[in-house]
């Protein structure tokens, strides 16, 4: 920086280097369950480079149980999903270190109830601040297995044959087919 009067210009100011903050991340693609298991899901996206200054530092993944599809698209895009149906619903987030912009990433979401709905999402942050949520994908867990048959017995046992029988228990979630 030069100053300037009548009397002419003056001498240059020391130099200042600035380092500028980097552009927010991208919206997340291809976001997709890749595993479905009774109490966990593993959720699969990529992130696209936009702009070489555009770094992620983390991702965040983030999910909630719904009732059904629609309620779990009508509050997609906003940041932990602000509007509630119901006092005991509740946004949970992981996050998920973020290399470079580009690859693939993964999450695990363990802990999860069997054969529920949940909604998720994920977005990315950085210096620059806190990237677009991708839309709200909805996955059900799978169900539990029946229970385990009990009072297993042989009888009536001969040289060629014998009949097994057991008690298909208390399980009144599944009906046991075979």
């Amino acid at each position: 920086v030069r100053a300037k009067s009548y009397a002419g210009l003056s001498d240059p100011s020391n130099t200042c280097e600035i380092c500028t903050q980097p552009l927010p991340p991208p919206l997340p693609n291809n976001v997709s369950v890749d595993d479905i298991q009774t109490h966990s899901l593993r959720i699969s996206w990529n992130l696209e480079e936009e702009n070489a200054l555009c770094r992620a530092v983390v991702c965040e993944v983030s999910w909630r149980e719904v009732n059904e599809s629609v309620d779990a698209c009508e509050d997609s895009g906003k940041p932990g999903w602000s509007t509630r149906k119901d006092e005991t619903e509740h946004t949970n987030m992981k996050q998920v270190a973020a290399e470079a912009i580009g690859a693939e990433y993964t999450c695990l979401i363990p802990g999860l109830e069997a054969d529920t709905l949940y909604a998720i999402q994920v977005r990315a942050s950085n210096g620059g601040g806190v990237g677009p949520s991708s839309p709200a994908i909805v996955q059900r867990t799978r169900v539990l297995p029946p229970l385990k048959p009990s009072s297993f017995r042989c009888q009536d046992t001969t040289s060629t044959s014998t009949v097994l029988s057991w008690d298909d228990g208390e399980d009144a979630l599944h009906t046991v087919t075979s």
